[in-house]
């Protein structure tokens, strides 16, 4: 009697004869029952929890030469972190009970999150639609994300081309770190080259190409003109761009220049004949642009191929065709004249209607003069005069030209006012047949003297009579003035067949 739980006791019998025998036994706590629990925290931190009944005499026994707890309370937590990785046998010991002992394994290090991650690559080089997504399982929820980029769900999206790390966390603290990488297709690069320049300023004979490398799928084209082909042909100079586009719906763009020579310009200039009668007057082009070397073909006879023409004459236009090197064509002309020769004529108004100009030209010109009323003189010679009756009042624009010479035309104005004119009734009671005539003219309606006038202005004939007999005159127009009694005019065209 008076013995302890938790302690061993030996017993010997001896017997009559001296025989003994030997045996032992354990007073314990029999309503003792040693137990615990635990819950792993991260990685290698364990909280164990003393769960045994009765009031025994508790030891932990970490396992594995991970160290012991004595006197443990029951219903006291304790934490314990592991040095290592593994799995360990934790036993909890009760020195006063029966049951004695109560193990476990604890495994740390070992959070069995197990991640995957898939994504989508950028659709475009240098695009930034790419995107990551991680799926975890494992670990206890819930879970926090936190990316490289510092983005915190489980997906990231509008993503360019790169590496990203994120790391998962669980509620007791298991972490995981995963590495998902986004892709990106080639750089798409458009290059394009002048197939041909343009020949000719402003011609429309240029063309382009286009080519693509890093293009996903099938592809199009989009010139700035409108074109969809990979080339463009039957263009002008300028500045054109393609853009490429692919299934994908990536896209880039180039420029090409196509260039064209600068326009053949022409200078002329010529050196007048001697004389104008003479052949020794030249004409020279100077062409600059276009593209070198030139030809030239004058309109002389025979036609000279030279970038002076010789042997002109005074009072012609000519011509010269210049050529370039790409068979360009570009014209221009010249008119070689008499640089002394300058037109003019002077006029004096007498009485109502008849006017005497005189050719006061300088030089050696070949005038003609024209009347302002739709008469014209050719070949009017220097110095003379010409004497010329209008038959109307009004103001005639009256010009000599000079078709030798290099300024060629002077103009002035004569204002005509003749007073008494018949009125148009008295006009209209006048008649004058046959008008054409080849011969005998009659006057009726009006009396007084009758005088007819070429187209020189000179007085041919005078008659008294109402008949005037022209038939020995020339071909032509004539002027037949009449003078009434009191003085009043009246002028009529007469045609000579």
């Amino acid at each position: 009697t008076g013995l302890k739980n938790g302690h061993w006791y030996t017993v010997t019998v001896t017997d009559g004869i001296g025989c003994t025998e030997n045996d032992y036994i354990f007073v314990c706590d029999t309503a003792s029952g040693p137990s615990f629990t635990y819950v792993v925290y991260g990685q290698d931190s364990v909280v164990f929890t003393n769960t045994s009944t009765g009031n025994g005499d508790y030891g932990l026994i970490f396992g594995a030469g991970g160290g012991s707890l004595s006197n443990w309370a029951p219903g006291t937590n304790h934490t314990y972190t592991y040095g290592a990785p593994g799995t360990y046998n934790v036993c909890i010991i009760d020195t006063l009970s029966c049951a004695m002992s109560f193990c476990d394994s604890v495994t740390v290090d070992a959070c069995n999150m197990i991640n995957t991650i898939t994504g989508n690559p950028v659709s475009c080089n240098g695009a930034t639609d790419g995107s990551l997504t991680v799926t975890l399982t494992g670990g206890t929820g819930p879970y926090t994300y936190l990316w490289s980029s510092g983005a915190t769900g489980s997906t990231i999206s509008n993503l360019n081309a790169g590496t990203y790390t994120v790391t998962i966390t669980d509620s007791v603290g298991c972490s995981a770190t995963a590495t998902g990488i986004v892709t990106e297709p080639p750089l798409l690069v458009v290059a394009t080259i002048a197939d041909s320049n343009v020949t000719c300023n402003g011609l429309t004979d240029g063309g382009a190409s286009a080519f693509a490398s890093g293009v996903q799928g099938f592809y199009g084209y989009l010139w700035n003109n409108g074109a969809t082909n990979s080339n463009i042909t039957n263009v002008g100079a300028g500045t054109y761009s393609v853009t490429i586009t692919d299934s994908v719906g990536c896209s880039a763009t180039a420029t090409v220049i196509i260039t064209e020579p600068n326009a053949i310009t022409l200078t002329m200039s010529a050196v007048q004949a001697s004389c104008n009668t003479c052949s020794d007057g030249t004409a020279t082009v100077t062409a600059t642009g276009g593209t070198p070397p030139y030809s030239y073909l004058w309109n002389t006879n025979p036609a000279q191929t030279t970038s002076t023409a010789t042997g002109l004459k005074n009072g012609y236009w000519y011509t010269v065709n210049v050529t370039d090197n790409n068979g360009c064509i570009e014209s221009n002309y010249i008119y070689v004249c008499d640089t002394t020769s300058i037109p003019s004529f002077t006029y004096v108004i007498y009485g109502q209607d008849s006017v005497v100009f005189t050719n006061t030209s300088s030089g050696n010109g070949k005038y003609d003069l024209s009347l302002g009323d739709g008469n014209y003189l050719p070949d009017w010679a220097l110095g003379t005069n010409l004497s010329y009756v209008y038959n109307t009042t009004g103001t005639y624009n009256v010009c000599l030209y000079d078709t030798l010479s290099c300024t060629a035309i002077f103009c002035d104005t004569v204002v005509i006012s003749v007073t008494g004119m018949e009125t148009e009734h008295n006009k209209n009671s006048v008649l004058i047949y046959p008008n054409p005539t080849s011969g005998l003219l009659t006057i009726e309606g009006i009396e007084g003297t009758f005088e007819l006038y070429n187209i020189l202005g000179k007085l041919i004939q005078t008659s008294q009579t109402n008949t005037m007999n022209i038939s020995q005159g020339a071909r032509g127009i004539y002027l037949l003035k009449a003078t009434d009694g009191q003085g009043r005019v009246y002028s009529q065209k007469i045609i000579k067949e």
